[in-house]
C-alpha cells in the first residue's frame, strides 16, 4: 500500500513539474493539434483554425496544472495542513482556464462546420494501420481505441465536437467541486479522482490524435 501511495505522489509531482515549467506554446503539439495539410483553404484560414487548437490546448493544460497543484495540497494535508484559501484560488484559476479552453474549442467546432478537409489526407486516415501504430508506440489501448474510432472514419468534425463536450464536462465538475468547498464541506475526493481521470484521459486522447496526424503527414 505504501509503495502505491509513493508511486501516486511521484506521478502527481512529476505531472506538476512538466505542466508548470513547459511553456504555453510547447503544448500545441500535444492536444489535438492538426497539421495544415489536413485542411483545404488558404494559409490565413488554416492559421486561424490552428490558433484555436493552440489556445484550447494551452488553456486546457493550464487548468490541469492548477488542478494538479490543488491535488498536491490535498495530498499533503497530513504534512502541512490545508490552506482552504489557497485551494479555492487554485480552483478559481482552473475554472478560468478551462472556460477559456472551452471557448477556444467552441470557436473551433463552429469553424469546423464550415471547413473542408483535404480528401487525400482523409483517405490516408482511413487506410492507416492503427493497430500497428498503437503497438509500435506503446500507446494506451483503451484511449487509443477511441482515437481510432474517429480517425479511421475520417471524422474530424465529430472528434472536435466530442472533445469540446469533454472540456465542458470538466468545467462542470470543477464548478461542482468548488461549490462543495465554498460551502465548507469536506474535500470531495471521489469528484477529484474523476476530475483527474477526465483530464489525464483527455490529454492522452489529444496527444494520440496529434501523433497519428503528424505520422500520416510524414508518409
Amino acid at each position: 500500500m505504501r509503495h502505491i501511495q509513493k508511486f501516486l505522489k511521484l506521478k502527481i509531482i512529476l505531472g506538476i513539474g512538466i505542466l508548470v515549467f513547459l511553456s504555453h506554446y510547447s503544448f500545441s503539439i500535444w492536444v489535438c493539434n492538426t497539421p495544415p495539410i489536413i485542411y483545404n483553404g488558404g494559409d490565413d484560414y488554416k492559421a486561424s483554425l490552428d490558433n484555436y487548437v493552440i489556445d484550447g490546448a494551452g488553456y486546457f493544460l493550464e487548468a490541469y496544472s492548477n488542478t494538479l497543484m490543488m491535488m498536491k495540497k490535498i495530498e499533503w494535508i497530513g504534512k502541512e495542513g490545508l490552506d482552504t484559501h489557497e485551494v479555492k484560488l487554485l480552483l478559481e484559476k482552473a475554472l478560468e482556464n478551462i472556460e477559456s479552453a472551452r471557448e477556444a474549442y467552441d470557436n473551433l467546432t463552429r469553424a469546423s462546420d464550415n471547413t473542408s478537409y483535404n480528401p487525400e489526407f482523409i483517405e490516408k486516415l482511413k487506410k492507416f494501420d492503427y493497430d500497428a501504430f498503437q503497438k509500435d508506440n506503446g500507446l494506451n489501448p483503451g484511449v487509443f481505441s477511441s482515437v481510432k474510432a474517429y480517425l479511421v472514419n475520417g471524422d474530424i468534425h465529430k472528434l472536435f465536437y466530442d472533445f469540446s463536450s469533454t472540456v465542458e464536462e470538466i468545467a462542470g465538475l470543477l464548478k461542482q467541486v468548488k461549490g462543495q468547498i465554498d460551502a465548507g464541506n469536506f474535500i470531495p475526493v471521489k469528484e477529484i479522482w474523476k476530475l483527474n481521470g477526465l483530464f489525464s484521459e483527455s490529454l492522452l486522447f489529444g496527444q494520440y490524435v496529434s501523433q497519428v496526424l503528424y505520422s500520416i503527414q510524414g508518409m
